[in-house]
């Protein structure tokens, strides 16, 4: 809504998605034998985490109807530093580097054998490629 204030933009774990793409139908059971990095993340940030499913159930239902691609990505053009884990199981590889080959000013910053809480897997990875780009 505010480009001009945005100076710079960095997104982890963030990528293309195109409309059912890949069809989100998670429970709290899948989510811990698919990341459970991210499950434990998400626990601890929910002020109610015994309401998880119901959370989960909202985020499917964006997810399957969410399309986020070219018409988004042309119009960011302050530098951006798209950063994912390696083994990111949420935002697959060829999503982020989708992504990353829209944006007009983006650099690429992959974290070596992480999964989508990256910062919490291997921080120090992330922070040597966050401080030149703020810098």
């Amino acid at each position: 809504m505010f480009p001009e204030e945005v100076k710079k933009l960095i997104a982890i774990g963030a990528g293309e998605w195109r409309r059912a793409c890949r069809t989100f139908n998670l429970d709290s059971a899948s989510l811990a034998q698919i990341d459970s990095h991210y499950l434990q993340q998400q626990l601890a940030l929910m002020p109610e985490p015994q309401r998880l499913d119901r959370w989960l159930y909202i985020v499917n239902q964006y997810y399957n109807a969410v399309s986020v691609g070219k018409e988004i990505f042309n119009v960011i053009h302050c530098p951006v530093l798209i950063m994912a884990g390696e083994r990111d199981e949420n935002a697959p590889l060829e999503t982020v580097i989708a992504a990353y080959k829209m944006i007009p000013n983006a650099q690429l910053s992959i974290i070596p054998n992480a999964p989508h809480p990256a910062f919490l897997v291997n921080f120090p990875a992330l922070w040597t490629s966050i401080t030149p780009f703020l810098n």
